[in-house]
């Protein structure tokens, strides 16, 4: 899907508010250069008829890669669902204290990613590097993973011209 295509989409979607008071941001996961976080709020669809207003409950999960100043989002999810009345009552009320009382988070650093993140590195650096996915999950795992570490000595073997040609060819 191109831009083009995106922004189609999104201008298609129904107009919103969101209640910035409700939003939570927990990162749960970090490993080098990667990063997953999820947003939680509440938000109104604004209704141009006679009708009310419907709010909703979301949940976004990123999974995001840093490289540098850049970044780009290899897998996003978002989950929707109504609100319930007791909730919907609290909301969009100009209130000092937050409708959901933030729970302290910790960014959990793993050694070994999971097999999914891991074919998710694989495939990102395969892509990245131009070297084929074997090659590419020799680089990451002799960097324990590390997804900058491996960038950096794949840089470095390059400039040597010490990566075989195989590296390159599927």
């Amino acid at each position: 899907m191109g831009r083009v295509a995106i922004v189609g989409a999104l201008s298609e979607l129904p107009v919103t508010q969101h209640d910035l008071q409700s939003f939570v941001v927990d990162a749960s996961f970090a490993l080098g250069s990667m990063l997953t976080f999820t947003i939680c709020g509440v938000f109104k669809e604004i209704s141009n008829k006679s009708e009310r207003d419907v709010i909703r409950q979301f949940s976004r999960t990123f999974v995001v890669f840093v490289s540098g100043e850049r970044f780009a989002i290899t897998n996003e999810m978002l989950c929707l669902s109504n609100v319930p009345s007791e909730v919907a009552k609290k909301c969009f009320q100009s209130v000092t204290a937050p409708l959901v009382t933030p729970q302290p988070s910790s960014v959990a650093v793993a050694v070994i990613p999971s097999v999914e993140m891991q074919q998710n590195m694989i495939v990102s650096f395969s892509s990245q590097s131009g070297m084929n996915e074997r090659f590419s999950r020799l680089c990451l795992e002799q960097n324990g993973w590390d997804y900058d570490r491996s960038a950096a000595v794949f840089l470095d073997m390059k400039a040597k011209n010490s990566i075989p040609p195989e590296a390159f060819t599927n």
